[in-house]
């Protein structure tokens, strides 16, 4: 799976994992079935009433237009197809998508998509660097897969320099529950690194958790530090494991 990384105008290096082709491809297929389905559904239950079914897909057709409008806006960059497939719309610059840009990637469906089958959409994808059709090109967006390759975080004991001195002495006082928290709020920080440039609201919602997390940790063990949550947490796990290994039990008995 390619990236593409970049420099915005505040001078920050943004980097982006590049949805594959083939898998914007799979949510507009999956999109296009549920629409397919709901306005198709009448027909099977009120075959004989007529009125309804020619009321409905008036209805219908209207949904139809305006459905990946709707879902993009409401559900922060997916549809449905997209959300399945875990492929998301995002501001090239890092902030958050305008319900301008939206409209832009709306209008332009017609062009990329609805006009020759999708072909001007993939020529343009595939033509641009960085993967975006011509909505996407004038709106200032770009489609990124949440797909996280992340390399697992290294929760072995580590190994100690000479004349390591941990930072929290008491650090070896952590009970085993403290230690899963620990472990599992640097697993979900080290996950949403990915998403730095493009937070959703998830992503804030787990920087509360963290930092909550941090806090209830200071007061439990009567720490005071200037830290970083993720940092703070990541000192206090490797004081732990340095103060509770057998090597260091050895040297004190020595």
């Amino acid at each position: 799976m390619s990236s593409i990384s970049f420099q915005n105008s505040q001078n920050v290096n943004l980097k982006f994992q590049k949805a594959l082709i083939t898998t914007r491809i799979a949510a507009w297929v999956i999109d296009a079935l549920l629409l397919v389905s709901i306005v198709y559904f009448p027909y099977v239950l009120f075959d004989e009433l007529y009125s309804i079914i020619d009321t409905w897909v008036y209805v219908a057709g209207g949904v139809f237009m305006i459905y990946n409008l709707l879902c993009e806006v409401f559900f922060e960059g997916q549809s449905l197809g997209k959300r399945v497939m875990k492929i998301r719309v995002v501001s090239m610059d890092g902030s958050a998508v305008k319900f301008s840009q939206y409209i832009i990637r709306w209008i332009f469906r017609l062009i990329d998509i609805t006009l020759l089958q999708g072909a001007v959409a993939v020529y343009t994808i595939l033509l641009k660097g960085k993967g975006q059709r011509l909505g996407d090109i004038l709106a200032g967006t770009i489609v990124i897969s949440e797909e996280r390759e992340i390399k697992q975080y290294n929760f072995d004991i580590p190994t100690f320099l000479e004349g390591y001195e941990p930072t929290f002495k008491n650090a070896d006082s952590i009970n085993d529950r403290q230690l899963s928290v620990i472990k599992k709020a640097l697993k979900l920080k080290q996950e949403d690194l990915y998403h730095y440039a493009y937070p959703t609201s998830e992503h804030l919602q787990h920087n509360k958790v963290i930092s909550m997390i941090t806090r209830k940790l200071r007061r439990q063990l009567h720490i005071e530090s200037d830290l970083e949550d993720p940092g703070f947490l990541r000192q206090l796990l490797d004081d732990y494991y340095f103060l509770t290994s057998a090597s260091h039990r050895d040297k004190i008995i020595d």
